[in-house]
């Protein structure tokens, strides 16, 4: 009798040993929704609660509970917290119950040291 062993991949698995953190840079974030600034007006008349960022180094899912912010902060700063070097990151715009209400393309960004700003995340919502 022949017994087989099934080793399953889980999506993601491949990121596990990803890690952004470390003392080098700082990213300062800014949003909108559909082109206007967030705030506490716009985001409950669109139903968003909070702003998640994920971040890995191929354009695959990696949360972090430290890359979630209020909507209506309209931003956040990443104080001296990542390393340098080249990410891909995307945001998802999110409801109450964790629902993504809108999610923005992927993008490749360098960070050096110092400030990195991204200020053109802008979640389209009908």
């Amino acid at each position: 009798m022949r017994r087989w062993i099934v080793v399953l991949v889980l999506a993601g698995a491949c990121s596990q040993g990803f890690s952004p953190w470390g003392d080098e840079a700082t990213i300062v974030l800014s949003w909108s929704i559909d082109g206007a600034a967030a705030d506490p007006t716009l985001c409950t008349a669109v139903g968003g609660e909070r702003v998640r960022m994920s971040v890995n180094s191929e354009p695959v899912d990696w949360f972090d509970d430290r890359l979630e912010w209020n909507c209506a902060d309209g931003g956040a700063t990443l104080d001296s917290m990542f390393r340098t070097g080249q990410f891909h990151m995307r945001w998802d715009l999110v409801d109450g119950d964790g629902e993504v209400i809108s999610r923005t393309d992927w993008i490749t960004v360098q960070v050096a040291e110092g400030p990195t700003e991204i200020s053109d995340i802008d979640f389209p919502v009908e």
